[in-house]
């Protein structure tokens, strides 16, 4: 069985974490991953546990969060002297966004499964929807028969 190398190379980080080169010096320079020091001879070498941060912060673009949004998240872990309340106040907040986000997707959900259904039942019916103002209806994009 093949030993996991401990240390890796920006290469074999980016491909070992699904993204390009260019994208891990892109969050170095955003404060996302910490550049390791450069040593007198020979390459940076980066930490195996870089590749899940890595992967934590692609999953959190997919989901929709900002590069801003998930220095915050990470920095609840690692910021010198945070105190619990201060962590706890932007937890609070963070999960209120996240439950409005949710709530925001299921009326998106709701509105696109309405439109959806007006296709299904031709286009007259089609032309009663309107889905660019799922967010403005609490009922959803079609009008009622």
């Amino acid at each position: 069985m093949a030993k996991i190398k401990e240390k890796l190379t920006i290469g074999n980080l980016a491909k070992a974490s699904g993204i390009g080169v260019e994208a891990v010096r892109f969050y170095q320079r955003e404060g996302l991953i910490q550049e390791p020091q450069k040593p007198t001879r020979g390459y940076r070498e980066y930490s195996i546990d870089t590749i899940s941060k890595i992967k934590f912060i692609k999953r959190c673009q997919e989901l929709g969060f900002s590069l801003r949004e998930i220095k915050e998240i990470i920095a609840f872990n690692s910021k010198q002297g945070s105190t619990c309340s201060e962590v706890r106040k932007k937890t609070i907040k963070k999960l209120e966004e996240i439950n409005e986000k949710i709530e925001n997707l299921k009326q998106m959900k709701k509105s696109l499964e309405e439109l959806k259904c007006a296709c299904d039942k031709g286009k007259s019916a089609l032309s009663k929807c309107d889905v660019t103002k799922c967010f403005d209806l609490k009922g959803g994009c079609c009008e009622k028969d």
